[in-house]
């Protein structure tokens, strides 16, 4: 019989047992990671994906899980986050190269240095690289896919450069979603601008945030836009801002936020989402679809293999 693979033994430095998910995700609550990877470096973070592929370990990649729900109690299996890669994006010419791991707004802090347009409008994404590619988030007008060159992946054993087109990047949704590709890095591809103008629009954008978008814990916007507008306003329709569950609240400032009030539990935020969900359908006979991910959810399947 097979010895069990020794993970504390193997990632001896980088590696937590039973670690509290609450304190890795936006939202503030769930329950422990059995198993949670934590590279300081590129290398390192390369080196364990390949290490998992080889003995075909599944786990899943994680992000800042900004858009992510933990479960209540023990989340078993291997997780592998970024979170802790903290290289800074290099500049060539008009491109950026970026890790998997790097802050959005890194990214767009670097840009504003040198002077580089295009991604300003995305500054206020709080997810990584990684993630708002897996999700091709967007702000304002403006997606990751807009700006976006190419990615290195781990295919496998392999390692590809993949460019924009190979992608199947649309609205909040990549092929990274259903394929067990792992992106390591990106190449964006912007253009010279003003300094000036790109700190007037980041602040702009930084204001209506401000003035639509709760401050308190949440994992951002719920659900995804309908073939009836935004989401958030057929749930305001509803009647459904402020209501509560335990310490989750859809929030009095923008519907399609489910906020931690303090003390918040994944189950307590599923009700809300599913009291959300059916009363728009039954308002609308619309099938709200969520951007958030519910963590554990497709354990079995290739969405185990993805950045979030």
């Amino acid at each position: 019989m097979e010895r069990a693979v020794n993970f504390e033994e193997i990632f001896e430095k980088d590696i937590l047992h039973y670690a509290d998910s609450s304190k890795f995700c936006s939202v503030g609550f769930g329950g422990q990671f059995e198993w949670l990877i934590l590279p300081k470096t590129s290398q390192d973070f390369c080196e364990y994906i390949s290490f998992l592929n080889n003995k075909q370990t599944p786990y899943k990649v994680l992000g800042n899980m900004t858009n992510i729900i933990p479960q209540d109690g023990l989340m078993k299996g291997i997780f592998v986050s970024t979170k802790l890669i903290k290289e800074p994006p290099k500049v060539v010419g008009n491109r950026i190269i970026a890790n998997a791991g790097a802050s959005l707004f890194e990214v767009c802090k670097v840009a504003l240095e040198h002077e580089l347009g295009g991604i300003e409008k995305l500054c206020g994404i709080p997810g990584t690289v990684g993630g708002a590619i897996f999700n091709n988030a967007g702000a304002f007008g403006t997606e990751i896919a807009n700006v976006l060159e190419s990615v290195l992946v781990i295919d496998g054993l392999e390692m590809k450069s993949l460019p924009v087109a190979d992608l199947g990047l649309n609205y909040r949704t990549s092929n990274f979603k259903t394929n067990k590709q792992i992106i390591l890095s990106a190449t964006f591809m912007l253009h010279s601008s003003n300094k000036n103008d790109i700190i007037s629009t980041m602040r702009e954008c930084a204001k209506k945030r401000s003035q639509t978008q709760p401050q308190a814990a949440s994992a951002g916007s719920v659900f995804k836009r309908t073939a009836l507008g935004a989401a958030g306003m057929l749930l305001d329709k509803c009647g459904l801002k402020g209501k509560t569950c335990g310490g989750a609240e859809i929030s009095k400032k923008h519907a399609n936020f489910v906020i931690n009030n303090g003390g918040a539990t994944c189950q307590d935020y599923k009700t809300l989402v599913k009291l959300a969900t059916d009363t728009v359908w039954q308002n609308f006979g619309i099938e709200l679809e969520r951007e958030v991910e519910y963590l554990g959810e497709n354990n079995e399947s290739n969405s185990r293999l993805s950045h979030t």
